[in-house]
């Protein structure tokens, strides 16, 4: 990669909420990044960055941004184990991105709020259907 689109890659990535979350298809952020440089992906594939990222995402591309500002996500959704439901067979922890999921085999598991980005992999695996996503308002700036 060159040094033109390394820097370009770097602002990518700083725009970006670096949740890892997948949302836009891609394994990571930075594979994201790195898409939208070599393969012109759209800007708008990141979900939990909405609109202010893709404005952002588009300014770095063209050239004109100045100084870029990290989006502080007030309203979230964060996933939540109905306690009473699990049956501890921590296929959520292997597939946390970001280790929200603590727990062992055969324990109850529990979500660490603060480190929860929303992806929702989570959910889908859980073959008792004991997780649901519930919405934070603590406010979190991702980078």
């Amino acid at each position: 990669m060159s040094t033109k689109s390394e820097e370009i890659k770097n602002k990518l990535l700083k725009a970006l909420p670096q949740l890892q979350c997948k949302k836009c298809t891609y394994k990571d952020c930075e594979s994201y990044a790195e898409s939208i440089i070599n393969q012109n992906e759209s800007l708008d594939k990141c979900e939990p960055g909405s609109k202010h990222t893709q404005n952002q995402l588009s300014d770095i591309m063209k050239g004109s941004i100045g100084e870029i500002v990290i989006n502080k996500i007030q309203k979230f959704s964060i996933a939540e184990i109905k306690t009473y439901e699990c049956i501890g067979c921590t296929i959520c922890i292997k597939v946390c991105p970001v280790d929200a999921i603590i727990g062992a085999k055969h324990k109850l598991h529990f979500v660490i709020n603060d480190k929860c980005n929303g992806c929702e992999l989570c959910i889908s695996e859980c073959p008792v259907d004991c997780m649901t996503m519930r919405t934070n308002y603590h406010g979190k700036s991702w980078n």
